[in-house]
């Protein structure tokens, strides 16, 4: 049984939809012994005034002519839903954005939706830490001690932050007396804090109606990393 980790980069986010330019991966058996990992940059296909030039600045460690000599998503497609059908699980950090991104690239290029089922390291920390708290990939790095890649908000190396983060947690977790197997941890712990996997399906990839007076959000409001 393999487990995914995975992460996405951005080109655009305009009216709530998602051009993916990077989609950074790590494949793990059960143990969390990695087996691959990579980053594939993507041609998102966009005018260059559509570019978010404030992520090209701030967050992505890439210039768009990095992207735009690359293949486009529909070419990453196959290799894309081989690792996810590879898995048992798909994992990440603020997942649910990521997979409505995934699921919006699909439509825009009339692919069959990829199929997952998938768990948010967020959502475990916080049940963790008996905290409401939305805390960043770097600060659950940090609040574990553990090193991991220092390239922050590189697709790659956030999916293997995760990786790290949530083989930690588990570790932390499990009773010391049982020194039970990592695939195991996993299952004590989800049924410890009542999580249970979601499907990709469910998630729309239409964007959330904005609410009327609704504040604009800050362009570094996803506390990704």
């Amino acid at each position: 049984m393999n487990y995914l980790f995975f992460d996405l980069e951005f080109a655009s986010c305009q009216g709530g939809y998602h051009k993916i330019c990077e989609f950074g991966y790590a494949l793990t058996n059960s143990d969390f012994s990695l087996i691959e990992r990579g980053c594939l940059l993507i041609n998102p296909l966009i005018k260059r005034n559509e570019w978010d030039f404030y992520a090209l600045k701030k967050i992505i460690k890439r210039k768009i002519s990095d992207f735009t000599s690359e293949p486009s998503f529909t070419a990453y497609y196959p290799k894309i839903r081989e690792l996810f059908e590879s898995s048992a699980f798909a994992f990440g950090h603020s997942t649910v954005g990521d997979v409505q991104a995934l699921n919006q690239e699909c439509k825009r290029f009339g692919l069959a939706p990829l199929a997952f089922s998938f768990f948010d390291l967020s959502e475990f920390y916080r049940k963790y830490t008996h905290s409401k708290e939305q805390r960043a990939l770097t600060a659950i790095l940090s609040d574990f001690s553990l090193a991991g890649d220092e390239h922050a908000h590189d697709a790659e190396s956030d999916a293997f932050n995760t990786m790290l983060c949530i083989k930690e947690l588990l570790r932390r977790e499990d009773e010391p007396a049982l020194q039970s197997a990592p695939e195991e941890a996993l299952e004590v712990f989800l049924s410890k804090y009542g999580i249970a996997p979601r499907k990709s399906e469910t998630i729309s990839p239409v964007p959330h109606a904005k609410r009327k007076n609704a504040k604009k959000p800050r362009p570094d409001a996803r506390p990704k990393s």
